[in-house]
């Protein structure tokens, strides 16, 4: 049965290789023919529609009153699926084509406080840094917070790795206000886990939040966070809840770069850096960045622009340096 299931998978891959090559970059990108169906349902398996379910390829499809959603494909590989709802928290898991073709999955979402209509409306990536980071609105961030400082598009985006005690600051503008994300790659363990620290400053307080990770940084094991009252508290892990990013080959990296020992000056200081570019996936613009040995992770600006460059996000390095220790008491 498996032998069979190869060949079919083989024989699939074969004949889409043959349309690619018959097929223009813009026919491709139209033309779906392998699909992923996810139904999206509550704790009791009650259906949740309008759920949002999005591909790294820049797909977002709302699911139907009957919890829903299908997704289509027309490149091959591994794909990260997000899901996401108001109250809930949130799911990720991976598929790849052609052999998940016509497969579907039901992805439960466990429910989280409900939020005050205040806060509501500041849930995505503009942040109201003047906002109060209460334990309801927090909650709904930890996505945010993650794919801004551990991948972007589903890839490890880290060039250069962190030392135990290093920290980078960034500063993320997306409108008129920006968000300012603090990273700190804390200890490594004796058996190789890795404790690290996210921060969010703002206006009136700022949310600490340090994590858990197993070696490599495959899955979270735990999470504590400071509450807006200053308690120390625990928050709740999934084992489904946090999926790595994938790793860039070298050769991607090396064969996206576009011009080197360009000069750049962002928050931190002065830099002479690689510009590696890679298009912006499931979209026609670019995501460009700047690319240094000099500070940990390697990267000191990042940004996306749209077909007429014009720049719709982007972040800059603000501050970096070592000696960063726990704030919450995570470990001895």
């Amino acid at each position: 049965m498996q032998k069979y299931t190869v060949k079919i998978a083989v024989v699939i891959a074969i004949g889409l290789m043959s349309l690619i090559t018959a097929c223009s970059t813009s026919e491709v990108m139209k033309f779906s023919i392998l699909s992923y169906s996810v139904k999206v349902v509550d704790t009791e398996n009650h259906v949740i529609p309008n759920a949002m379910v999005s591909s790294t390829d820049g797909q977002r499809i709302a699911t139907n009153k009957d919890g829903v959603a299908k997704l289509k494909f027309s490149i091959m590989g591994a794909h990260q699926i997000s899901v996401n709802a108001p109250n809930y928290q949130s799911s990720r898991f991976k598929i790849t084509m052609p052999l998940d073709q016509g497969k579907s999955k039901t992805i439960k979402l466990a429910k989280v406080s409900s939020i005050p209509d205040a806060a509501k409306a500041n849930i995505n990536i503009n942040i109201d840094i003047g906002a109060n980071f209460s334990g309801m609105f927090m909650s709904q961030m930890y996505p945010i917070m993650f794919q801004s400082m551990f991948s972007a598009y589903g890839y490890n985006m880290e060039f250069e790795a962190y030392k135990p005690g290093q920290w980078t600051e960034w500063a993320y503008q997306t409108d008129d206000k920006p968000v300012i994300l603090k990273k700190a790659f804390l200890k490594r363990t004796g058996d190789k886990k890795q404790w690290w620290q996210m921060t969010m400053k703002g206006e009136k307080e700022t949310f600490v939040m340090e994590v858990l990770f197993s070696a490599n940084r495959q899955s979270i094991l735990r999470m504590r966070q400071k509450e807006a009252d200053g308690k120390i508290v625990e928050v709740p892990v999934t084992k489904s809840w946090y999926t790595p990013p994938n790793e860039l080959t070298p050769e991607s990296i090396e064969g996206a770069t576009v011009k080197r020992n360009t000069k750049i000056k962002v928050p931190a200081g002065s830099f002479s850096a690689d510009l590696v570019e890679f298009a912006a996936m499931g979209t026609s613009g670019k995501l460009r960045l700047w690319r240094t040995k000099k500070v940990p992770g390697g990267i000191v600006k990042s940004e996306i622009v749209d077909n007429e460059n014009t720049i719709e996000w982007k972040s800059e390095l603000k501050a970096y340096g070592e000696g960063a220790h726990t704030l919450l008491n995570s470990y001895k």
